[in-house]
């Protein structure tokens, strides 16, 4: 990963934080796409799509 790389994904997760209440969160759809990952909402839906079917 290049330096210039680094800094825009650097910004792009500062862009992601918001201050609440004096915390500084981050939304779980956000979370989730850096990690690579699901969110529980959208693993629900999969699971129940499943059985219904």
């Amino acid at each position: 990963m290049s330096k210039g790389d680094l800094v825009k994904f650097e910004e792009s997760i500062r862009d992601r934080i918001f201050p609440i209440r004096g915390f500084q969160v981050m939304l779980d759809r956000d979370l989730a796409e850096l990690y690579v990952v699901e969110t529980r909402a959208k693993s629900l839906i999969k699971i129940l799509k499943y059985s219904l079917t």
